[in-house]
């Protein structure tokens, strides 16, 4: 046997957690993909790949809910993801930015469980290939144009083409194996050679020339090969009859594959961007029926027992993927709707609103876990559309009246008319009780918030006050929504906006009183900014203007607090949210490849946690565009271009610990020093009558990474944290929660 060297590094890995943005997997949530490729299926169980952004996703149809993912770090080109139906592990063969073939097995339970990797030098890689992970066997295309198989076992060369071959003078473009693992089609630009995969010898050529552009296919039962991807021609080869049929079709095909039963041939033209079956032998354009218009690969397979075709039509009422017949027309049901890159929150603090192309109707998925919830339908085209972030309701104007319909029903619960106005923005308090509204006059630029029990105008904005207000409008086709500076407080008591006296002047935050109909607070703005208002009748208003110190305010009595511990993370932009119902407020810090996360106690303005949110820059290199932060639920919807949107709890262990147990039990007094520490912290119970039992330390996104037991029973303990990398960190002593840093 000849022996083929290359760097060969294995290994098996039993639990693995892997990261999307360095978070733990089980902090999240659930996630939903973009752009979605269909690249495999079993039973229920879709397998999706991006490839824009590259993850492999398992979408379980009937649960409607991603059971897998898996981030492809330094993915350059994608080879091959299929399943193991015997194992249902997931294997998957691509190549990374250093040039480093890798083959792993994923299971859904343990993440990756096997991994071989080969390096390659710089222009060595594979150009195409394949590998049997059953058989350790790797199917290779070599960037030379020589086709090697190669048992991985042993590092055996069982076939290579140059020196098997050495007499046809030939280049290999592509290659194909059957389904039955039997038979392989080799493509040089002479000839088309049959190889058997169980002796590895050459048992058939054929005359042919092709093009480094070629493909071909083997169908089911190895009756025919298909010759295709130059341009409009197509050669089916009958193996059976040893006959080649020459014929064309419309445009570059860009996929090819048989039916079952080898009736048909499925082609998707790129020039049409047009899925075709055309009849076999004779393959006539005149006899070709279309199927569906898509300009992304599609799958066959078995679906409910049937054979289907998987694919993502571009005029369908929704942009995801569809099941399709080969006899019968049009798609026959909706597996997956792809997400997209805006999307709302609305109504009954659990839903989420997503914004689809004009053509289908919006959908709205619940954000505990991402299923969807149901389908916004109009009744009429609308303009102007708000929705609700607590009650299931959505707004729209038409002419001078705004009405208030049902998020499902599209039932008419409440109707403003506004005589004359024609308002081009609106806005509702929580409560419905208050309606902000933007006339669309040119002249009158003034806002006016009305009280909508009574159809009075409680507080008006003139423009003939020579003030100029910015641009409070985010429009998204016919959604418009108020900027984030411009809120109602969640009791209806205080509305806060922003304006300017001039356009050169700096800008303005003022609270209006809604009761009393007038500005109660205001103050110049430097950057950063941010506020948020306080609990449900608690009058209270924190606000972060000028550096990153947090100021809580009371509106009423104009008592300020300043938080004692400051982020020292510093950022022009910066985002405030109130958790309603809890001690926490947290402020949210985005950067070019990260953001930061604090979370403060509102009771006394302490530091309780601190979270790291990365984007890997090998994955992503464009600044964060748009989240969405879910106060009640302490979710992450963070929202980037082409990538998936993803929630996770960020309180999983550390502020549900602090939850349980408080940070300073009045009962206990406890020291420890030094802080920051190199290497021994030092932990002393002052209380005498109590004693150290278990300590427990935890990095910033609460996973524990140290244990200790007081076996003296003493007041006293030395806790070794060398081995700590540099950073913040959180340690429980008993049942109190305290926070330490490790020196570099």
């Amino acid at each position: 046997m000849r022996r083929f060297t290359f760097a060969i590094s294995t290994f098996l890995v039993l639990a693995v957690s892997s990261l999307l943005c360095q978070i733990p997997k089980e902090q999240v949530k659930w996630i939903l993909p973009k752009n979605a490729s269909p690249v495999g299926m079993a039973g229920d169980t879709l397998l999706i790949m991006t490839t824009d952004l590259p993850f492999v996703f398992v979408y379980n149809i009937k649960s409607d809910s991603v059971i897998y993912w898996h981030p492809l770090s330094k993915f350059w080109k994608f080879y091959k993801i299929e399943f193991d139906n015997e194992t249902f592990n997931l294997a998957l063969t691509y190549l990374t930015k250093d040039t480093t073939l890798t083959f792993e097995l994923h299971s859904f339970e343990l993440g990756i469980v096997s991994s071989l990797t080969l390096k390659f030098e710089k222009n060595k890689f594979p150009a195409q290939c394949y590998y049997d992970f059953k058989k350790n066997i790797l199917y290779s295309l070599t960037n030379d144009l020589n086709f090697l198989v190669i048992n991985l076992s042993n590092s055996d060369t069982l076939f290579n083409f140059f020196e098997d071959e050495s007499d046809a003078e030939d280049l290999v473009y592509s290659f194909s194996l059957s389904d039955d693992k039997k038979l392989c089609g080799i493509l040089g630009g002479k000839r088309l050679y049959l190889l058997n995969l169980e002796n590895y010898k050459i048992v058939k050529t054929y005359s042919l020339i092709s093009y480094p552009t070629h493909r071909i296919r083997i169908s089911p039962g190895n009756k025919y090969v298909v010759h295709f991807g130059y341009d409009n021609t197509c050669d089916l080869i009958d193996l059976e009859k040893d006959t080649i049929y020459k014929s064309k079709v419309v445009g570059k095909s860009g996929q090819i594959e048989f039916t079952n039963d080898n009736k048909y041939l499925l082609v998707r033209e790129t020039t049409s961007s047009t899925l075709f079956k055309y009849k076999i032998p004779d393959l006539t354009i005149e006899d070709r029926e279309a199927i569906a218009k898509t300009s992304t690969a599609f799958l066959k397979t078995q679906f409910e027992g049937n054979e289907a075709l998987i694919v993502s039509p571009n005029d369908a009422d929704f942009k995801g993927l569809y099941v399709y017949y080969i006899d019968t027309l049009g798609p026959r049901k909706l597996l997956y709707i792809s997400t997209v890159n805006n999307f709302y929150p609305c109504g009954q603090k659990n839903l989420i609103f997503v914004q689809q192309s004009p053509k289908g109707y919006p959908i709205i998925r619940n954000s505990k876990d991402g299923k969807l919830a149901g389908f916004f339908r109009p009744p009429t085209t609308l303009n102007n559309i708000n929705f609700s972030t607590i009650l299931p309701y959505y707004f729209y104007s038409s002419n001078d009246t705004i009405f208030v319909s049902e998020l499902f029903s599209n039932q008419v619960v409440k109707h403003i008319p506004l005589k004359d106005h024609n308002p081009k923005v609106i806005q509702f308090s929580n409560d419905l009780k208050y309606l902000l509204f933007r006339s669309n006059s040119n002249t009158d630029t003034c806002f006016k918030i009305l009280n909508t029990e009574t159809m009075e105008i409680v507080y008006e904005f003139k423009s003939g006050e020579k003030c100029i207000l910015p641009q409070i409008i985010l429009t998204q086709g016919v959604y418009n929504r108020l900027f984030d500076y411009g809120r109602f407080s969640s009791d209806s008591k205080y509305f806060g906006f922003t304006y300017r006296k001039s356009a050169d002047s700096p800008s303005i935050f003022a609270v209006v009183d809604l009761e009393k109909g007038d500005i109660i607070f205001y103050e110049f703005i430097q950057s950063p900014f941010a506020y948020s208002f306080g609990d449900f009748g608690s009058d209270e208003i924190f606000i972060q203007n000028g550096s990153m110190q947090i100021r809580k305010v009371n509106l009423k009595t104009n008592e300020t607090f300043a938080f004692p511990e400051v982020s020292s993370f510093n950022s022009s932009m910066c985002s405030l949210f109130n958790r309603p119902q809890s001690n926490y407020l947290v402020q949210l810090i985005p950067k070019m490849d990260v953001t930061y996360m604090l979370i403060f106690n509102k009771m006394d303005g302490k530091i309780e946690k601190m979270m790291s949110l990365f984007i890997d820059s090998v994955l992503i290199n464009e600044f964060i565009m748009v989240f969405y932060f879910n106060e009640l639920y302490s979710l992450f919807y963070p929202n980037f271009t082409s990538y998936p949107i993803f929630a996770f709890w960020d309180s999983l262990t550390t502020v549900a610990t602090v939850e349980n147990y408080g940070f300073h039990p009045p009962n206990s007094r406890i020291t420890i020093f030094p802080n920051p520490v190199n290497d021994i912290l030092i932990i002393i119970l002052e209380d005498t009558l109590q004693t150290l039992n278990e300590i427990e330390v935890f990095d910033i996104l609460g996973r524990s990474l140290l244990k200790s037991q007081n076996q003296t029973q003493k007041n006293f303990i030395q806790l070794n944290v060398s081995s700590l990398p540099p950073g913040v960190y959180f340690i429980k002593i008993n049942y109190s929660m305290f926070k330490f840093i490790k020196n570099y």
